[in-house]
């Protein structure tokens, strides 16, 4: 069965013919359907199409469009029955070559209709390729032209939401209808799509995967913003606090504002640092209190996330760029007749280790060699490093050795964040390495963290400082031939147009935290340095933190987790970061007792628990009750964060130990699992005008960082939450070096689910030796580590 109504477009204001939909289920479709929307083409050869997606990115609708008519086929029913009605929707409309399908991300539509349907499209064409503004609002706008008599709030409103709602089948129609309309002019840029290529499985693999991911970001997010507001004539002077939940600058979003005084809406004019102008629709009181802030609308696609999706559309164009790259042969396929890929040309001598500033273990030396080596079967390189194993020790050790060989080789070290770049630097400067640059983007540093690189600032190069022209940039770095900066930066185009990557040549790339990084955030750089790319040192450890999502898609591995890649790896075996105690426990557990321990403190008083008896997790976060209210207003769903919870009995001891580390003279962090719990705390300390910058973290913002004495604030008290993970326990129990103080509750440890867990097991083995301390200790300082 089929509905047919008639339709109005809602984005030119001129007067435009109705539009006819039909609207029918996949199990429901006929030919006289298609015939009827072929029908309406004329002497035209070109369709407009849109996908819908639903849970897991699973294709839900998918529509077809005319100038005047749109096929809107629904997924519902029995997808895998419906043998009949997909041969007459491959056949008629999908793989007819004298049919053009124009539509937007198209690699996202090939990859759904082949995962969810089997089936197949050729001479797709996909119409948003620039870089520059792909999946934004300006893409849209680009395609649809008109700009003066486009109006742009209906164009927000059609293209806001990714999901099929049956409620309104109209703007999903629409969708379909503006690859139609908007597709004039654009002809001679276009590539065509087709599917039948060996790969496939792959590619598409991917495109979900990516997908997936970009699913994850919240459509909701709380901003932390200083009290201090000024009303200007335009509207809002604000200044953010926090640069995770910074408001940005984008057509993509708006602020909603909550005051004593009202309800406002604004939109982000101008962001520079911390400070944001703010243009609202009404007027604001300049006596008003504003009780919270939130952007409304999902961020969009980050410039790697860009650059990836871009690749992977030049393959199913046709594009050689990233299937003959030949990294990509080797990493993501292992049967591939690895005899036949041609390498770039690498240097005949092998450098030697050149490494003075501390002895390396025998482990270590092994790890460098093979850093080093210019042998073919150590084109890539694995190491895996647990905590404290020196993993960036072996790093400045091979980048000394790499650059003191004669020559012109060069190393670029990236990682996930700019926090762990920053780290590798440091350890560069410390082990007497001084010829180096460090990239770092202009958002992330200026009136944010430019603190972090006060040892390094003569190093570091902000975004902001890049010049267009190649002997500028060639003056900044100053003759250095190793270079430090996230995955994310050297995916873009942005170091490439800037001639930095010409200047000093990507031939040998070591990835510092590398089982935090999805396989697939390499292909952009795979791809674009396929010609000089000799070498990939993998350094981290699958048994710390995944990458980001594997949690909710357990699809997603790092190279850690291709076991084809592991057959050479060289393990880190002598940890020197926890004492005795600690790390042999670590070492049992996580590491099947593989894992040597030399330290100096041996005492088992260095880790206490402290039973927090009156704590109690509870639900907290005004983003939590905030968003979700605004979610269901906006019609959007919201994902910020699933399980803001919080503790306000380790709260309070927390800033206990905090105020009697400070008077001593101790080096500490605070860490939890839970954003809520890390927020309060941080303000904690703010009003009790302790020490608050740079003192309490996330666990996951804080591998491959470390400190003298390590506070631990469980949080759970009902359910074990994030403990069930053993990668993220493990992170958060291996930072310290001379003490850690766990806070929980003693009877939650001792529950069957809970005692299980890494924290339960420690808590099982070590408690006995030293007993709990309470809260009345701590008053008492009867709970005294080391």
């Amino acid at each position: 069965m089929s509905t047919v109504t008639t339709i109005d477009q809602q984005f030119y204001k001129a007067s435009l013919p109705p539009i006819t939909l039909e609207l029918v289920e996949l199990t429901s479709l006929t030919a006289e359907s298609v015939s009827n929307l072929i029908a309406t083409l004329g002497e035209g050869t070109r369709l407009g199409i849109a996908a819908s997606y639903g849970k897991k990115c699973v294709l839900d609708a998918l529509a077809f469009s005319t100038e005047t008519r749109v096929l809107l086929i629904v997924m519902s029913g029995d997808k895998k029955g419906a043998n009949r009605q997909k041969r007459i929707l491959r056949n008629e409309l999908l793989c007819k070559t004298s049919l053009e399908k124009h539509g937007f991300f198209m690699e996202r539509v090939a990859a759904a209709l082949y995962l969810d349907l089997g089936l197949f499209i050729r001479s797709a064409f996909d119409i948003t390729s620039d870089e520059d503004t792909r999946g934004s609002m300006a893409a849209y706008k680009t395609v649809l032209g008109r700009v003066r008599t486009l109006d742009l709030r209906a164009l927000r409103k059609t293209f806001a939401e990714r999901r099929f709602d049956r409620s309104k089948p109209d703007l999903f129609a629409l969708r379909a209808w503006a690859c139609y309309i908007g597709v004039q002019g654009l002809l001679n840029k276009l590539g065509a799509i087709d599917t039948s290529i060996r790969e496939l499985e792959w590619m598409c693999k991917c495109v979900r995967d990516a997908d997936r991911l970009d699913s994850l970001k919240p459509h909701c997010t709380k901003n932390d913003i200083s009290p201090e507001v000024s009303v200007t004539k335009g509207g809002l002077g604000l200044k953010s606090t926090r640069f995770k939940t910074r408001i940005r600058q984008s057509e993509d979003q708006h602020l909603r504002f909550k005051t004593d005084r009202g309800k406002f809406k604004g939109r982000a004019k101008d962001v520079s640092g911390k400070s944001v102008e703010v243009v609202l629709k009404t007027k604001f009181s300049a006596t008003a209190k504003i009780e919270y802030v939130v952007t409304v609308g999902k961020e969009g696609l980050t410039i790697a996330e860009i650059s990836r999706a871009s690749l992977v559309l030049g393959a199913f164009e046709g594009a050689g760029a990233l299937l003959s790259s030949p990294f990509v042969r080797k990493i993501f396929f292992p049967d591939y007749p690895l005899h036949t890929l041609k390498w770039p040309k690498s240097p005949k001598t092998q450098p030697k280790i050149n490494f003075t500033y501390r002895p390396l273990n025998a482990s270590q030396r092994k790890a460098v060699e093979k850093c080093l080596s210019n042998e073919e079967e150590d084109r890539h390189v694995i190491i895996v490093g647990p905590p404290g194993t020196g993993k960036t020790t072996v790093i400045a050790a091979a980048v000394h050795s790499k650059v003191a060989e004669r020559g012109s080789n060069t190393v670029w070290v990236i990682a996930k964040s700019n926090v762990a770049v920053k780290n590798v630097a440091e350890k560069l400067v410390d082990s007497g390495f001084l010829d180096f640059k460090l990239l770092v983007s202009k958002d992330f540093h200026f009136d944010w963290h430019e603190h972090l690189y006060e040892v390094i600032v003569k190093n570091t190069i902000q975004s902001g400082q890049f010049q267009k022209s190649i002997v500028d940039n060639e003056t900044l770095l100053k003759g250095a031939r190793v270079i430090l900066c996230t995955i994310s930066m050297l995916s873009g185009n942005k170091v490439m147009n800037c001639g930095f990557t010409t200047l000093v040549p990507v031939q040998t790339v070591i990835v510092d935290e590398a089982s935090q990084i999805e396989a697939g955030d390499y292909l952009p750089i795979l791809a674009k340095y396929k010609k000089t790319l000799r070498k990939m040192v993998f350094i981290g450890d699958d048994k710390q933190l995944a990458p980001y999502g594997q949690e909710d898609i357990p699809e997603l591995r790092s190279v850690f987790e291709w076991s084809h890649l592991r057959d050479n790896e060289v393990f880190l075996n002598t940890q020197y970061r926890m004492p005795t105690t600690i790390g042999s426990f670590i070492s049992r557990r996580v590491y099947s007792s593989k894992l040597h321990t030399k330290h100096t403190i041996h005492t088992q008083t260095c880790c206490r628990f402290v039973d927090v008896s009156n704590g109690e997790e509870t639900k907290k976060g005004l983003s939590w009750v905030v968003c979700t209210a605004i979610s269901k207003h906006e019609s959007i769903t919201y994902a910020e964060n699933p399980c803001p919870v919080q503790n306000e009995g380790e709260i309070k001891a927390a800033i206990r130990i905090a105020k009697q580390y400070i008077q001593e003279g101790k080096k500490f962090k605070i860490i939890t699992p839970y954003d809520a719990q890390r927020n309060a705390i941080e303000n904690a300390l703010k009003t009790a005008d302790l020490t608050w910058e740079n003192t309490v973290f996330n666990v996951d913002s804080f591998q491959g960082n470390e400190e003298d004495h390590i506070v631990v604030s469980v949080v759970r008290t009902s359910s074990p939450g994030f403990m069930t993970n053993m990668r993220r326990t493990n992170v958060m129990l291996s930072r310290c070096k001379k003490s850690m103080v766990i806070l929980t509750h003693r009877l939650f440890l001792q529950k069957k689910g809970v005692a299980k867990t890494l924290v339960g097991q420690f808590a099982k083995e070590h408690v006995p030796k030293t007993g709990w301390v309470t809260l009345e200790d701590l008053v008492l300082r009867r709970w005294q580590a080391v």
